[in-house]
């Protein structure tokens, strides 16, 4: 891998560093290296495996101990990535030589027939005074100074693992001063990125976007740079100071439309307003977080349509509201020390949250403080329900009110309140949940009044237990239950004879079974919604008499 000749002195009366400084014999010894691939130096060195190159090196020292001289050269041939075959090699070729007490860098970097990297600078190189102690090697003086041409942002994926794929260009220029011991740095980085796509992040899909740092001394600028992503903008800007023993941050982030998260369930965008100040220790993140522009849709499927009998149906997963479930503790998998930073938080909703599905439609809106860390997060405040109607198989229940309130000491078991109304045949329901969320309390009422598990009873079938004695009753109130839930799955949707007529259903209100409170005869009954006032019902009793009524409603609150 190495080869190595040369002559050196090596006299015997030698008693004293003077007496070797002061040796003027000449002596020369030469290195020379094979040409090493990154297959071999990755047995040593952990190289990644995308990375492929060929590292040659020559080293000659020549001259007096008083005097030495140093020449050489380095060089990378054919640096490119196996994962980015459209990227050409990169061939890297430095030289340094000492000429006048100073050691001379010059390099740069190519693409076939294209430069891209420029390198030259000094060091000063005493080497007999930094011998005889008279100065220290950190006093030495250093100037270089990198230069670059537009490269592609590609270059950049195999060192941020974090990237699934990015096009742009980066450009970059700096400068090192100083001393060895005390250098100063300072220049600019430039990225215009048209495209990149990053890894598990909500805010994965970036276009249009540019980044702009400038270093001078020890303070860091991020000078304003604009990001769009996945329909949002974000703005940043800052500086990061490196004077002390640890960073110290002051830097702000503001948006608009930021996607925040999303899933096949739920989408989250906001406006955040964000300031993150003090050093890496305990730097404190605080502003506020405007909810907007999001949505809550999940359907649920009342009967597995579809599904073949023969396949086994698992069990569902419904949360349970008689016991506590285990824990999940007050505190995140944050590493330090980030998770100590301090939260000072607002969060509010610029738009209601909007609930949308085949079970329930209305919308949210929150008012809430996080103080805390990122750690332990302690959220303090409300979230409303507005608008709120649950659509059950056989009636609507409407929220006429409901309020999270989140708990600091407790924030994933916040304590609810909320109270609803169902009309289900000639009854009226009233229910009321109160309590934490992971173990609340469940109240019914009725008029007529009727016992809790019946009014359970009442609320899955559409009948107390009472009428569903009667076969005939029983098999109507599964016919309707089977029509809903057809109509709830294929209502929306347009692709068969079925699912027309089942398209504008949810204006129909079908009724099957029911029982006169006066006369006791059992009829059913079907009833189109013309508009909030007006309605047009038809309905049949078990003897084959029908009536047909238009309805004028008057509501008073």
């Amino acid at each position: 891998m190495l080869k190595a000749s040369g002559t050196l002195p090596a006299p015997l009366n030698l008693k004293s560093l003077d007496d070797v400084l002061q040796n003027d014999t000449l002596f020369e010894f030469k290195l020379a290296s094979q040409p090493l691939s990154f297959e071999r130096l990755r047995k040593f060195a952990p190289i990644p495996k995308t990375l492929k190159g060929v590292v040659e090196a020559n080293l000659n020292f020549s001259g007096t101990p008083s005097e030495p001289q140093i020449e050489g050269t380095a060089s990378l041939i054919d640096f490119h990535q196996s994962d980015q075959p459209k990227l050409p090699p990169i061939d890297l070729r430095t030289s340094f030589e000492t000429e006048n007490q100073q050691l001379i860098l010059k390099g740069n970097a190519r693409e076939p027939g294209v430069p891209l990297l420029d390198i030259k600078g000094d060091l000063a190189f005493l080497p007999a005074v930094w011998l005889k102690r008279e100065k220290s090697p950190g006093d030495a003086t250093i100037n270089l100074v990198i230069k670059s041409t537009k490269l592609d942002l590609n270059r950049i994926k195999p060192f941020a693992p974090s990237i699934r794929s990015v096009s742009g260009e980066l450009e970059t220029n700096a400068t090192i001063s100083g001393t060895l011991a005390k250098p100063i740095y300072s220049g600019e980085l430039t990225a215009s990125i048209n495209r990149m796509i990053l890894l598990d992040s909500p805010i994965a899909d970036f276009r249009d976007s540019r980044l702009r740092v400038t270093a001078k001394g020890k303070t860091i600028t991020i000078e304003p740079s604009t990001f769009m992503a996945a329909g949002g903008t974000l703005n940043l800007g800052g500086k990061i100071e490196l004077a002390g023993e640890e960073p110290v941050f002051d830097l702000s982030l503001k948006g608009k439309h930021v996607l925040l998260t999303r899933n096949a369930d739920y989408t989250f965008r906001g406006h955040p307003d964000l300031n993150l100040r003090g050093p890496l220790s305990k730097a404190t993140l605080s502003g506020t977080l405007a909810i907007a522009e999001s949505l809550i849709y999940k359907d649920v499927e009342i009967l597995p349509f579809g599904v073949p009998t023969t396949t086994d149906i698992p069990r569902p997963n419904l949360p349970t509201f008689s016991s506590r479930s285990k824990s999940k503790g007050s505190s995140l998998l944050v590493p330090a020390p980030y998770g100590n930073w301090p939260l000072n938080v607002t969060v509010t909703t610029a738009d209601p949250i909007l609930i949308r599905g085949n079970l329930a439609k209305g919308d949210l809106t929150a008012d809430a403080r996080i103080l805390g860390t990122i750690g332990a997060p302690r959220p303090s405040g409300t979230i409303v329900t507005n608008k709120l109607v649950a659509d059950l198989p056989f009636s609507d229940l409407e929220i006429t009110s409901a309020v999270v309130t989140l708990q600091p000491n407790d924030y994933d078991n916040p304590i609810i309140s909320l109270r609803g109304t169902s009309k289900v045949s000639q009854y009226t329901v009233q229910a009321f949940l109160s309590g934490p969320v992971q173990n609340p309390n469940l109240t019914l009422s009725s008029n007529p009044p009727l016992p809790e598990s019946e009014i359970m009873l009442l609320i899955a079938t559409g009948s107390p237990s009472a009428a569903l004695e009667d076969r005939e009753v029983a098999s109507q109130k599964a016919l309707q239950y089977l029509l809903e839930g057809l109509r709830r799955r294929y209502g929306n949707k347009d692709k068969s004879v079925l699912q027309r007529l089942l398209k504008n259903s949810d204006q129909i209100e079908l009724s099957l079974g029911d029982a006169n409170q006066f006369t006791g005869r059992k009829f059913s009954s079907a009833t189109l919604e013309i508009d909030d006032q007006w309605d047009f019902t038809t309905q049949i009793d078990e003897q084959g008499q029908t009536r047909a009524l238009v309805v004028f409603s008057i509501r008073f609150r």
